[in-house]
Order: C-alpha cells, then structure tokens, then sequence
C-alpha cells in the first residue's frame, strides 16, 4: 500500500511505532474516497443525455427518457443519487445505495430499486469503484503518510 518512490522503511518504522496514527491516516483515507465515490456515482446519473427509451410519466407534462444497457440509471427524481453512500466498518469500507427494504439499513431518501438496476446492467456504483481502483491506492499513501509524519 507504500508507494515505491516514498522512503519506504522510514515508512515502515514509523507505521510500527505509531500505529494509531496510521489508523487515523486509513479512516481518514476511507473518507476521502467514500466522498469522492459518491460524488462520482452521482454524477453518472445526472449527466445526460442518456439514450434508452423515451417514455410519458402520468402528472408531468415532459416525457422522460430512460438510460440504455450499459449506461448509468438515468436520473428522474434524484432519489437514487441522494441514496448513494457509505459507510466504514472497522478496517472496511462498504459504498451502496441506502434503503434496503430489510433491517436498519431503510433510511431517509432511501430506495429499493439500486441494487437491481446494478445488476440490470445499468451500472453506476460499480464503474464508480473501477474508476477508483488505481487512484485509492494513493488517497491510502498520502493519508497514512500524512498522519505518521
């Protein structure tokens, strides 16, 4: 989780003389990409123009037009960007939407729904963790390195 070019052994010494501090560094580090996460999921689903089907909704006089496969979920109300979160546990990190219909996970502006459009091929919360992939590595480095120095 050191990058390379950074002295790695004064790295090593001061991770095994200060623990805490690197705890601090990771929970710190896990915030930061958990916010940068959410703000890029979201932005997948409010930036247009989608390309899907284009559709009437009863009560509105605009008619809507829906994401295509292979596209984020096209935004209509914005619920499902507001559900987007996550949440930290211990040394793991667990980025969803909020409002499961099960258990303590139901919360304000939750919805049920962002789970299935992942797996209905209208993904947006897992091209936001591959978007990530190499860029955590370094949020990691830089927030560790920063709180044992």
């Amino acid at each position: 989780m050191i990058q390379e070019e950074r002295n790695n052994q004064a790295i090593i010494l001061r991770l095994k003389s200060s623990p805490k501090n690197a705890k601090v560094g990771i929970v710190t580090g896990f915030h930061r990409l958990g916010n940068l996460e959410v703000l890029h999921a979201r932005k997948l689903i409010r930036k247009g123009p989608k390309t899907g089907r284009l559709y009437s909704i009863p009560g509105r006089k605009r008619r809507h037009r829906a994401s295509a496969p292979g596209q984020s979920p096209a935004n209509l109300f914005g619920n499902l960007a507001r559900s987007i979160g996550y949440q930290i546990y211990g040394d793991e990190m667990s980025f969803m939407t909020r409002g499961n219909s099960k258990g303590p996970a139901v919360q304000i502006n939750g919805v049920s729904y962002g789970g299935f459009l992942e797996n209905k091929n209208r993904p947006f919360l897992s091209k936001t963790v591959s978007h990530f992939d190499s860029t955590a590595e370094n949020i990691f480095n830089d927030e560790i390195y920063e709180n044992i120095k």
